[in-house]
């Protein structure tokens, strides 16, 4: 039952026994009768022993009020506040605070068309909000604090893995050195980074890397160190795997006749995570599920990207202080 800053209701209390602030400050102050006679004197923070016993808890104690708030002028304490001189000036706690820079100013322009490259997991993620994903696109990633997101980025950004960037991988990531060394091979037969259209001028699958093996092509997905691939790459709820399976197999020139879906988790060991590899007519059923349904979100995305749509989704989303938790428009 913990409560964020954003004040949810609590549900601890019923209804027809929740107070008002003002009455319940009324009663503890000053009592309400014979059954809330309130807190003693001595804790109602208002006899002068208290005040002094603050005052002289230590050698040197500074005693810091607000002179008001949204309610207007606030009356300060007369003991704790005797003799009180304003408070020193002190220096910047960052350069938000100093007048040299300009100040933020709003462009009113129109919204920024919903962009065209976009992940095919980002539109199974764009159910219930769409505005969730538009806003992500624009907004970006920022660079993630962890090694191991890091390191799979730094995988990413090369095409194919040789002698040369495998030894500037070790170099940058010492923790990963040993892993780097004994994977070296499999690393290096992998083309890392691969794109793989839905359909024309449509959404995008990602995928981390890719090996083909004969007839069979496996899709590789890097995994965290602490996340459980069936969790994280679970085939059976994702898309990005399963519309990529099905470009292979229905490419008419590939001549690929099976598709297995493996994880690899960075300083572990690769794994499959599909009992028996795709292969058609026997999965065509369900990649044309997951295609179909790739395509009604691809539509309801191009007609209107911004929608926002609140609910329970709003706690993990990364953009809620921008659409103001579902008030924009």
């Amino acid at each position: 039952g913990a409560l964020g800053a954003d004040e949810r209701e609590d549900y601890f209390l019923p209804e027809d026994v929740r107070r008002s602030w003002d009455a319940l400050m009324a009663a503890t102050l000053a009592g309400a009768g014979p059954a809330s006679a309130g807190l003693p004197r001595r804790q109602r923070g208002q006899g002068a022993a208290l005040a002094a016993e603050l005052l002289t808890r230590a050698a040197t104690v500074v005693v810091t009020a607000a002179t008001g708030d949204r309610g207007g002028p606030q009356r300060l304490d007369p003991v704790l506040m005797a003799g009180a001189v304003p408070a020193p000036i002190l220096p910047a706690g960052s350069p938000l605070e100093l007048e040299r820079l300009p100040p933020f100013r709003a462009r009113r322009a129109p919204a920024p068309a919903a962009p065209i490259a976009i992940a095919v997991e980002s539109l199974r993620r764009s159910d219930p909000c769409r505005f969730r994903v538009w806003a992500e696109c624009l907004v970006g990633e920022d660079e993630p604090a962890f090694t191991g997101e890091r390191l799979r980025r730094a995988l990413l950004r090369q095409r194919q893995l040789d002698q040369a960037a495998l030894a500037t991988l070790r170099e940058a990531y010492p923790e990963a050195a040993e892993w780097l060394e004994t994977h070296a091979r499999g690393l290096a037969r992998l083309r890392l980074g691969v794109r793989v259209s839905a359909f024309r001028d449509g959404p995008v699958a990602r995928l981390d890397g890719v090996v083909r093996e004969g007839a069979l092509v496996r899709l590789v997905r890097f995994t965290l160190p602490e996340e459980e691939p069936l969790t994280s790459l679970d085939p059976h709820r994702r898309w990005n795997e399963l519309i990529a399976a099905r470009q292979f197999l229905r490419h008419p020139r590939a001549g690929v006749e099976q598709v297995a879906i493996d994880a690899w988790p960075l300083l572990g060991e690769p794994r499959t995570l599909t009992e028996r590899a795709l292969e058609l007519p026997r999965d065509a059923a369900r990649l044309d599920q997951a295609s179909a349904a790739l395509h009604a979100r691809w539509r309801a995305w191009r007609e209107a990207p911004t929608d926002v749509v609140s609910g329970y989704h709003c706690r993990g989303c990364a953009v809620a202080d921008v659409c103001r938790v579902g008030r924009a428009r």
